[in-house]
């Protein structure tokens, strides 16, 4: 796991193996996206699987801070790989709605696949 303390805001990326984990903690606007950034694509370039980004103790201030988020999920598409968005806020959830984001950013996480074939009777 490697933690990015910054003024006002925490970012924690925990790569996993089956999915990396960004928790966001603090608001994410113009101030901040820079570090954000620097996580996410830390996230996105080194992790496996989805990214899954939390952001239950986290508030989009503003559009500069959503622009973050949208970059990050174009770079994991990219990479071959899945970003979604968990545990927002009402607040969030309703920007996410207006901007149409949800449908990009909300996405399912993928099914987890496997090599072997399954069992037949």
């Amino acid at each position: 796991m490697t933690a990015h303390p910054l003024g006002g805001v925490r970012v924690e990326v925990c790569l996993g193996t089956t999915q990396t984990l960004v928790e966001i903690t603090g608001r994410i606007d113009a101030h901040t996206v820079a570090e954000i950034r620097e996580a996410l694509h830390e996230a996105v370039d080194h992790g496996a699987g989805a990214v899954v980004v939390c952001i239950t103790h986290a508030e989009i201030g503003d559009s500069v801070g959503l622009g973050v988020l949208v970059g990050a999920h174009a770079r994991a598409r990219r990479a071959g790989r899945s970003l979604v968005i968990s545990g927002m806020s009402s607040r969030t959830d309703r920007l996410l709605r207006v901007s149409r984001l949800n449908r990009v950013l909300l996405g399912r996480l993928p099914e987890p696949t496997s090599g072997v074939a399954p069992l037949t009777a």
